[in-house]
């Protein structure tokens, strides 16, 4: 599994892969950046082995983003941005210490969080911290994206339509102002998770009922308040396509 590609603001590639982890195919239930519970008869093809790393690129090799983090069971989808000339990111991530086994053990729930770091010279993240909306021992808070001191993220735990929501922030100076749901326009019954902003459009992924089948991909403009408009056959399958990202030259990217 390799999905996920950002580049930070230097052109540095990273990707989020479970390369490596093979020994934690005895928790293939769990099915991160999606869905916190999952049970085996549940299982389609999207990170069903579990556990994963945020690698960047550098001379030609591929490392983790942070070094012996063994704190975390899984790092995925930085986000860049600059304060100051000060590089950070916001990434997605699972601490050890919240796994919870439910029943007989068929099923794993897992909370992510959000976690603010930065950048050091070669890339790795350093001096991390957890947002302050993070609530990890009851929902999820992921799919961090940035653009304009604004933060985007997906969470399924703030009264929203249902599923998962997309959810903006401001970055202040000092914290974080209040947390607001781009609404009804974005957000449906089901799960609205990656978002990505370019020029006041909002992509993101969805599983709703009108789309080919799995995730697809939708971009909505105005910021969230135009009318969302799935991106066809170019870019969806009936499978689960996502993580959309267009970088500084225009290249657009997606995993599927």
């Amino acid at each position: 599994t390799d999905y996920g590609l950002r580049t930070d603001g230097t052109g540095r590639k990273y990707l989020v892969t479970d390369r490596g982890l093979e020994k934690e195919m005895d928790k293939k239930y769990l099915r991160f950046d999606i869905k916190r519970a999952l049970s085996e008869k549940e299982i389609d093809g999207l990170n069903d082995r579990g556990y994963h790393l945020s690698l960047v690129e550098k001379d030609g090799e591929l490392t983790p983003a942070i070094q012996g983090a063994e704190e975390f069971y899984h790092v995925s989808m930085p986000a860049f941005f600059k304060v100051g000339a000060r590089q950070e990111v916001i990434f997605t991530g699972v601490l050890r210490e919240k796994e919870k086994k439910l029943g007989l053990g068929k099923t794993t729930e897992s909370f992510p969080g959000l976690y603010r770091a930065e950048v050091q010279a070669d890339g790795s993240f350093d001096n991390i911290q957890p947002l302050p909306f993070n609530e990890t021992s009851f929902y999820s808070v992921m799919h961090a994206f940035v653009d304009n001191n604004i933060l985007y993220f997906s969470s399924d735990g703030q009264e929203g339509f249902g599923g998962f929501d997309l959810y903006q922030v401001p970055l202040l100076e000092e914290g974080y102002g209040s947390v607001f749901n781009l609404g009804s326009n974005v957000n449906g019954p089901r799960d609205e998770v990656f978002p990505f902003v370019k020029d006041d459009v909002v992509y993101f992924s969805s599983n709703r009922f009108e789309g080919l089948g799995g995730l697809d991909i939708y971009k909505v403009g105005q910021l969230g308040k135009g009318r969302p408009m799935n991106l066809g056959k170019v870019y969806n399958t009936p499978q689960d396509d996502f993580g959309y990202f267009m970088d500084a030259q225009g290249n657009q990217f997606l995993s599927s």
